[in-house]
């Protein structure tokens, strides 16, 4: 979110046999009992004013935004540690509540898959396409001025 810290949850189905149930399988009544999930979840943290869902091939996930507060009880060390990776794009962005709706966090247009399993997929970038692009210059601000992008 800008370089904001957000906390994330995420939650997947399995079936009966312990199969990953693909999220694209999933009808509306599901996704919104697992979406409700995710209330729960991230009930008593972070700012539920600025948020966003998006759905992953096996999870559905919601970032949101720290608080002022939570952000000023972050260790030192999380101000200068550089930032390793992101997590790619998602499959699909299902809402958003106000958060800047940068490229970066919009789905690839022309995603390759990489397999992990019967039906099951992540998102390969293709590497050409504005997302893709914006994800590319991603990278560590270590040390710098973080400010709400809000």
């Amino acid at each position: 979110m800008g370089g904001w810290p957000v906390w994330l949850a995420s939650a997947s189905l399995r079936d009966r046999r312990g199969r990953i149930h693909p999220a694209k399988d999933w009808d509306e009544a599901t996704t919104m009992r697992v979406s409700e999930g995710l209330d729960v979840l991230l009930g008593g943290v972070g700012d539920s004013e600025h948020e966003r869902e998006f759905r992953m091939c096996i999870t559905l996930c919601r970032h949101r935004a720290l608080t002022d507060t939570e952000y000023e009880a972050l260790p030192d060390w999380w101000h200068v540690a550089d930032a390793v990776d992101i997590a790619g794009g998602p499959v699909e962005v299902r809402w958003s509540r106000n958060v800047p709706e940068t490229p970066a966090i919009q789905p690839c247009v022309a995603p390759g898959k990489i397999k992990i399993g019967d039906g099951l997929w992540l998102p390969e970038d293709c590497g050409e396409c504005e997302p893709c692009r914006a994800r590319a210059t991603c990278h560590s601000l270590a040390g710098a001025a973080v400010r709400r992008p809000w």
